[in-house]
């Protein structure tokens, strides 16, 4: 079996299932600052999630994986990844059979790849996957409270036609008849001079900007708006990751999303206990359930 090792354990997250078992407990302990997502996780179409090392955006991130339900009620996850590496112009798969996490691995549904390159909605590019973050710290999550479950990982770069491709994908899922959910990765406004980003300039006047700027992008995630997502993240810098968002928007749509419920949204200031006295730069991150 081709299994894609981990790159980030022991530093985006745990190196042993010991302690990213820990971790998930000490995560459970911090209340969502928002609304629980519906009736729970079988009313789910889907989610967004961030994907910094764990210190920073997984106590967000499990706000969302928390609902994950028991089978039948779920089936496969469908994950798409913010794109960090070049070289990658449309929706990419890797090529293995499963990917490796401390808590063991979780396999991939290779039939459903098939059926997408069938349909030349995705195609093979391993470096779109082997050295990127953003979908491998969202797996020991999944390994440990669910470990049957299947995934397809689909890195969706900030292109036109990521809601094309989301709403085709949404239309496979339903034809197909599976228990699906439709996933997104991605973190917020990386603000401050260390990623050449600083309008409003350091201290106070920045982070209330970087807020704001997170703000305006999580209002077209809340109303569904897949195309405005993907252009409020163009024109202002408030996402990573949004052809994957916007994708996993139209996607949920087709599944019967009528709704998405911000469920946490906090900066890497305040995950980590920090104070901007310390700190010149900063990352959002907000977690949100289509349903």
């Amino acid at each position: 079996m081709r299994v894609r090792p981990t790159r980030q354990a022991g530093r985006f997250y745990p190196a042993d299932s010991e302690s990213c078992r820990r971790a998930l407990g000490e995560f459970a302990e911090f209340p969502p600052n928002t609304e629980r997502a519906g009736g729970g996780g079988s009313e789910l179409k889907g989610g967004v999630v961030p994907h910094a090392g764990w210190t920073f955006s997984g106590r967000t991130a499990y706000g969302f994986w928390r609902f994950l339900p028991d089978p039948p009620e779920l089936e496969r996850l469908v994950l798409l990844g913010a794109v960090h590496v070049p070289g990658v112009s449309g929706p990419s798969l890797g090529d293995w059979e499963a990917w490796a996490t401390p808590a063991g691995s979780l396999e991939v549904d290779r039939e459903f790849e098939e059926l997408l390159l069938g349909e030349k909605l995705a195609v093979r590019r391993v470096q779109a996957h082997i050295d990127e973050h953003s979908l491998e710290v969202q797996l020991p999550f999944v390994a440990l409270l669910r470990p049957g479950l299947r995934i397809v990982p689909i890195a969706v770069p900030a292109a036109r036609g990521a809601v094309d491709f989301g709403q085709r994908l949404g239309g496979l899922l339903v034809g197909e008849g599976r228990r699906s959910w439709v996933v997104a990765s991605t973190d917020l406004t990386h603000y401050g001079r260390a990623y050449g980003f600083e309008p409003a300039g350091p201290g106070e006047e920045g982070f209330r900007f970087a807020r704001a700027n997170d703000r305006a992008f999580l209002a077209r995630v809340e109303a569904l708006d897949a195309e405005g997502a993907l252009a409020r993240a163009a024109a202002d810098d408030s996402a990573c990751g949004a052809g994957a968002v916007a994708a996993a928007l139209a996607a949920a749509a087709v599944l019967g999303a009528g709704r998405a419920i911000l469920l946490h949204h906090e900066s890497s200031v305040e995950a980590a206990g920090d104070s901007l006295r310390r700190t010149s730069f900063h990352v959002g991150y907000a977690a949100l359930a289509l349903a």
